[in-house]
């Protein structure tokens, strides 16, 4: 397989990963919202971040946002000066 014909393979599984990656993020914001919810400073922020992810997560869900892409970059390799 030729570098190029993984370029569209690549792009397929990323579009593809959106969703659930989107969908998958309630248990971290539900993480910091047990461990900081009652924190003076953190308690107001760790909820507007739950917050917001809902909100476009729903936004998402009925077609009102698009859903989130995912992008590459093509790999570059360096040598270092001195390297082996």
């Amino acid at each position: 397989m030729d570098v190029s014909d993984a370029r569209p393979l690549l792009t397929f599984a990323l579009e593809d990963a959106v969703r659930p990656w989107l969908e998958g993020l309630g248990p971290f914001y539900q993480t910091f919202e047990e461990y900081l919810a009652d924190d003076p400073a953190w308690g107001a922020v760790v909820r507007r971040w739950r917050d917001s992810w809902q909100t476009r997560l729903d936004g998402c869900r009925r077609g009102a946002f698009p859903w989130p892409s995912f992008t590459f970059k093509d790999e570059t390799t360096v040598t270092l000066v001195g390297s082996a």
